[in-house]
């Protein structure tokens, strides 16, 4: 009989063991669940920056398809420059293009006549803590703006009135600033700057045999001016030593055929 109550004690402290450890660790999955779910919900926010180099034949030309690429995706100018020399033209277009059109962007570039894309290159950088970070900041100080505000109602005297809304106005202005770098960092990521780097060098038009005897007629007479020129110059410039050399060779020759002459 003692026996039989010792296994039931036995069978009693197993099966309220195992129903505690159910619970312990029930509860635990629960607790880590929401956790678990709350750092999976955060979405990865990066700023991205893309640079393409390209060579075409019509400056000008390229660089207005390339605004119009960007406009018809929903994009923007922000940057415009260019540089000309006799032959060349190199400049580089800077557009703002939504964060999800920029692959649509450069597929287009790389489609368009006459051109050759040299080079893409892309850069990422994530700003998920700065953009959490500023959220929290924002969250504390419209907190602290209301229970300022709830103090300001209750407020008995002028100096505490005072005094409390000049803490209002300082906090006020802190979130306006917070709030403003907050926009900033969503607008680089919502839109990507894509610089497009241009190099045109139109190609020349082929001449028949009228033109490219005109030209080259006109290359040497150009030859023939710059020659003369170098001969005055020269001349001009040597005068003093040219008539020296003169005076020697001549009173030379001169002397010799005085000698040869009293030979005869």
């Amino acid at each position: 009989m003692k026996f039989k109550w010792f296994w039931c004690l036995v069978l009693c402290l197993s099966l309220f063991v195992t129903a505690c450890s159910n619970r312990t660790s029930d509860s635990t999955e629960k607790a880590a669940g929401p956790a678990q779910d709350s750092a999976a919900s955060v979405a990865r926010q990066t700023i991205a920056t893309a640079t393409m180099s390209l060579t075409a034949k019509d400056y000008d030309r390229t660089e207005a398809l390339i605004r119009q690429a960007g406009t018809n995706l929903g994009g923007y100018v922000s940057e415009l420059n260019s540089t000309r020399t006799d032959n060349t033209q190199n400049g580089r277009v800077v557009m703002q293009i939504p964060a999800a059109k920029v692959q649509d962007f450069t597929e287009q570039i790389k489609a368009l006549a006459d051109v050759t894309v040299t080079s893409t290159e892309v850069a990422l950088q994530d700003v998920t803590a700065e953009s959490i970070d500023l959220d929290a900041r924002l969250k504390a100080l419209q907190a602290q703006k209301s229970r300022c505000e709830a103090l300001l109602a209750d407020a008995k005297t002028v100096d505490d009135v005072f005094k409390i809304s000049q803490e209002i106005a300082k906090v006020q202005e802190q979130i306006e600033s917070t709030q403003g770098r907050k926009n900033n960092l969503q607008t680089r990521i919502d839109y990507t700057p894509v610089t497009v780097e241009i190099s045109a060098k139109p190609t020349e038009p082929k001449q028949g045999v009228w033109e490219r005897t005109s030209t080259q007629f006109g290359k040497s007479l150009n030859g023939v001016g710059q020659f003369l020129v170098w001969l005055l110059v020269f001349g001009v410039g040597n005068f003093p030593v040219l008539l020296l050399i003169f005076l020697i060779v001549y009173g030379s020759l001169w002397l010799f055929w005085l000698r040869k002459r009293k030979q005869k």
